[in-house]
């Protein structure tokens, strides 16, 4: 197993989330704290949607709906805080969009096939974002 690690400086980063802030350092002013709050928050996003998962049985849209959408309402107002491109920071890929995107893609076709719920309705920009997420991965730039 590999382990990303980042010497620079005489100073060595080993740690995930602390990787991806670094190299995210050059983001200014509002998008970097926004980044930093985005990374913070994300574990509640996370375990809000892995509870939904877990939770009720096969095909209970409604109540997966009920436990996700104030997380999913979270994402699609972040995504729409800069009006410069489709990701969490702009028009260019962060590392809040590495941190959040393996999570979402992966319950947004679980939460479809099994639960019965879309959880891109009525969230345009959690769909657009899904979508080019999905492409640059299918063509490895992710």
């Amino acid at each position: 197993m590999q382990v990303p690690v980042l010497e620079h400086k005489g100073n060595i980063i080993a740690e995930s989330l602390d990787l991806l802030s670094y190299l995210d350092a050059h983001f200014e002013g509002l998008k970097q704290a926004f980044a930093d709050e985005l990374i913070g928050s994300s574990d509640s996003i996370i375990v809000a949607l892995f509870r939904a998962g877990r939770a009720g049985g096969d095909g209970d849209g409604d109540g997966v709906r009920e436990m996700v959408a104030p997380a999913l309402e979270k994402v699609e107002e972040a995504l729409g805080r800069f009006s410069d491109g489709p990701f969490f920071l702009g028009k260019s890929m962060s590392s809040v969009d590495m941190v959040y995107a393996p999570f979402v893609e992966r319950f947004k076709d679980f939460f479809a096939a099994v639960k019965q719920y879309d959880m891109t309705q009525g969230r345009p920009k959690l769909k657009e974002w899904i979508e080019i997420a999905a492409m640059m991965k299918k063509f490895g730039v992710i």
